[in-house]
């Protein structure tokens, strides 16, 4: 059950505690979008829609379209979209032959003021939702910590300790004497990280001989060198090629010497105090510790004796900086002594590789959107898929003190990544006029086959388990030793992050469109559901135990990629409804006689239709009717934007978008106002700092914990 869940850690708890809750609001947003819904497959909107696939319809496409008069369009202005213009060669009363211009008009008027009030109705309930929901996970957090008893629980961490303050007792010493309480373990960190990477090689090593020596051979120094040499003796050219692509026992042995040594030199060698992790009997002397200790960054880093008892200050002169501690399993050992700069160096230069995938991904997409939208959205779900594996891999260069840092930048790397690449990028390379027409060439259509092909394909590769499978079922009973096999059986990996940003990128994507497909809503509710109990499935059966992270991430997804994708809905809807009918059209004022009959024309890409164009017919004229970034750049998206002589704004239009355009600009300004909050209490902290304990002292001492 989800009350349960927390035993993985606080932060898988909330995460599918969020996915449940995010899941009920979308389905409920999409109970508000019913009357969108309906009026979109009316009569009403476009004759019910004809030729509409069944989960586009409630969508904005619009299959009204008409040829009308356009004397002055000409083939330039329509080269994204050359089905969209075409012409007719008449014989003029002198004897000359002249081309009359038609240009296609979408006869659906899908920015009346009920369309855009539902959809701003929707958006106050999401974010009135998102608020709530910020409330109840702060409450699951606290039943989750009280559920189960770890050692963060006890444990505080202490970041800047004397480089000399090495020994233990010192700092059993230090708290018992002046709090009163046991302090039950306490674990000093020191630089010796080269030495920890030495000693892991070398059981890699010694792991690799044990596979490739018969069961119960003997395994010293001697008899090591006396088989590696017999073996070299004897290879024939064959053996010595495959040695340099597979090393052998020689090659093996070789090295596990050069570790010998270069671990026998550097177990010489002093290394300063990086980190100290003290462990109390009970939770309330944590809570104690942490109460009296905990002070500003800033004041720790300058040593500001006065922000500080001074009965607590380490050896009489040194204010301590101490935090809570993490879980034991999500610190990052080999990572505690790394310099500010050079993480700071390591994140700038895998960010820099990240957004050169994207750049990489949107040639690639655009390529294929040339082709097909089908293949585009292809192209999509597999570079969604794929991206994860590259962002562990850059990851795995960044130094991080904990899984928290390392999750959070993972994070934002595949965050980014989808929801550019899923929502931004298809907008991008599909035409203006595209927006709202049928067929799969279209935005809509696309848009469709990235939420199926989330739906489906994704969630049926994660039940197959493919790899996992492989590694337990083929692999695992051929491996040498029984460390490996056990390694091989361990299960598929996971990242908390990549599993928020599966589900923050559904969610962008819903917000990012709802305003011409609120249906939207209720395909990422059900993709969201099914991803609930999938997810839950490969929990139990086949995902390997990752690390028990907090709640950081759960928080950090909330604040910032939640908040981003509620702006986006606002901002985007306003350009959306400024946008209709999605044609570049504007009517003038006058009727051209010439016009006036029934035409065969022929459209840019050489297709023959029928146009028919009775007395009272306008002529129009090209005009750019979108107002995002571009030639015709305003924001807010408001009916002022609209360039002097070329208005296609109905009145309803109009009056909609006047409103919608300052509430996006009120919902920005909002979520604004929310980042700069953060940015300033995490400025606060860095001068004053103070402890808030989660939930009730549980009475349950360390030693008693399972």
């Amino acid at each position: 059950p989800l009350s349960q869940l927390g035993d993985f850690g606080i932060g898988l708890g909330l995460y599918f505690s969020s996915l449940r809750a995010v899941a009920f609001i979308t389905l409920i947003a999409g109970c508000i979008n019913l009357p969108n819904i309906l009026y979109f497959a009316s009569e009403e909107y476009s004759k019910s829609q004809p030729g509409v696939n069944f989960l586009l319809k409630g969508s904005a496409i619009c299959t009204e379209q008409v040829w009308v008069p356009c004397p002055t369009c000409t083939l330039d202005e329509f080269d994204q979209a050359r089905s969209r213009i075409a012409g007719a060669t008449t014989v003029t009363p002198d004897g000359e032959l002249q081309t009359l211009v038609f240009a296609l008009k979408n006869a659906c008027d899908g920015a009346t003021f009920q369309v855009g009030i539902v959809n701003m109705a929707s958006l106050g309930f999401i974010m009135l939702a998102i608020a709530a929901l910020s409330l109840y996970q702060r409450k699951k957090q606290i039943t989750f910590d009280e559920q189960e008893q770890t050692a963060q629980d006890y444990s505080i961490e202490i970041w800047n300790p004397p480089e000399d303050a090495t020994e233990p007792e010192e700092w059993k010493e230090f708290f018992e004497s002046r709090f009163g309480g046991h302090l039950t373990c306490c674990t000093v960190t020191i630089d010796n990280d080269l030495l920890v990477k030495a000693l892991a090689e070398r059981r890699e090593v010694l792991s690799d001989i044990e596979e490739k020596l018969k069961e119960g051979a003997t395994i010293n120094t001697l008899s090591l060198s006396e088989l590696g040499a017999k073996i070299e003796h004897g290879r024939q050219f064959f053996g010595r090629f495959k040695s340099r692509i597979s090393p052998g026992i020689p090659e093996l042995v070789g090295r596990l010497s050069v570790l010998n040594a270069r671990i026998q030199g550097l177990a010489q060698q002093d290394y300063r105090a990086t980190r100290v992790f003290c462990t109390f009997e009970t939770e309330g002397s944590q809570r104690q510790v942490l109460t009296k200790m905990t002070v500003g960054s800033m004041a720790a880093t300058r040593n500001n004796t006065h922000k500080i008892n001074p009965n607590l200050l380490f050896r009489g002169e040194l204010v301590l900086l101490v935090r809570e501690a993490e879980e034991p399993s999500t610190v990052r050992w080999l990572d505690l002594d790394e310099k500010w700069s050079t993480k700071a160096k390591q994140i700038f230069v895998t960010t820099l590789i990240s957004f050169g995938c994207i750049v990489g991904v949107t040639y690639i997409v655009f390529l294929c959107r040339r082709k097909s939208a089908a293949y585009a959205a292809v192209a999509i779900s597999i570079s969604n898929a794929l991206f994860p594996t590259i962002a562990k891999i850059l990851t795995s260069f960044e130094a991080h003190a904990s899984e928290t840092g390392t999750q959070s930048s993972l994070y934002v790397k595949i965050a980014i990544f989808r929801w550019v690449v899923t929502a931004i990028v298809i907008t991008i390379i599909t035409p203006f006029t595209s927006t709202i027409t049928n067929g799969q060439e279209h935005l809509l259509q696309s848009i469709y086959i990235i939420f199926f092909a989330d739906l489906v394909t994704t969630n049926v590769a994660q039940l197959a388990d493919p790899g996992g499978n492989f590694k337990r079922h083929f692999l695992a009973p051929r491996a040498g030793t029984q460390e490996r096999m056990n390694l091989l059986m361990g299960g598929t990996e996971y990242t908390i992050a990549e599993r928020y940003t599966n589900m923050t990128k559904t969610l962008f994507l819903t917000f990012y469109y709802c305003a011409v497909y609120p249906s939207a809503f209720f395909l990422c509710s059900l993709t969201l559901f099914i991803n609930f109990y999938v997810d839950k499935f490969s929990l139990m059966r086949t995902w390997k135990q990752a690390p028990m992270l907090g709640p950081y991430i759960a928080k950090f997804s909330r604040a910032y990629f939640m908040t981003t994708a509620i702006a986006a809905l606002a901002v985007v809807s306003s350009y959306l409804f400024s946008g209709f009918p999605f044609d570049n059209l504007c009517a003038e004022n006058v009727s051209h006689s010439a016009y006036y009959g029934t035409w065969k024309v022929t459209d840019g890409e050489g297709q023959d239709s029928t146009a028919v164009i009775e007395p009272i017919v306008r002529s129009y004229h090209f005009c750019n009717q979108f107002l995002g970034p571009g030639s015709n750049f305003a924001f807010p998206a408001l009916p002022d934007a609209q360039p002097p002589g070329s208005s296609w704004m109905t009145d309803e239009q109009e009056q909609l978008t006047g409103i919608y355009g300052w509430v996006s600009v009120g919902v920005l300004g909002l979520v604004g106002l929310s980042f700069l909050y953060r940015v300033f209490r995490s400025i606060q902290d860095v001068f004053s700092a103070s402890y808030e304990a989660d939930g009730d002292v549980q009475g349950q001492s360390f030693s008693e914990v399972e």
